[in-house]
């Protein structure tokens, strides 16, 4: 998938209402996962990382896998600038 702009396409790990996450948020606001796909306006990201993101509901399938959309300005930040292995 090509991403347009600055999109961001994010495969979300876990909801902040998980409580077996390593990170623990005082409401249902915020989500962690994985950066998939950029578009060549994204700054300061990397396929790969860990994020944090806000409340989202742009979502798309792509080979039975669901993806949010989003701008890269809705990543409010990069968590230990952690980077998986699977690009």
């Amino acid at each position: 998938m090509q991403m347009l702009g600055n999109r961001v396409a994010i495969e979300v790990l876990n909801k902040s209402t998980d409580k077996k996450s390593f990170l623990q948020m005082p409401d249902d606001s915020f989500n962690t996962g994985r950066v998939r796909y950029l578009g060549p306006e994204c700054a300061g990201l990397e396929v790969g990382q860990l994020v944090l993101f806000g409340n989202q509901r742009e979502s798309v399938k792509v080979e039975g896998m669901e993806f949010l959309i989003m701008e890269d300005s809705n990543v409010f930040g990069i968590l230990n600038g952690e980077k998986g292995s699977d690009k």
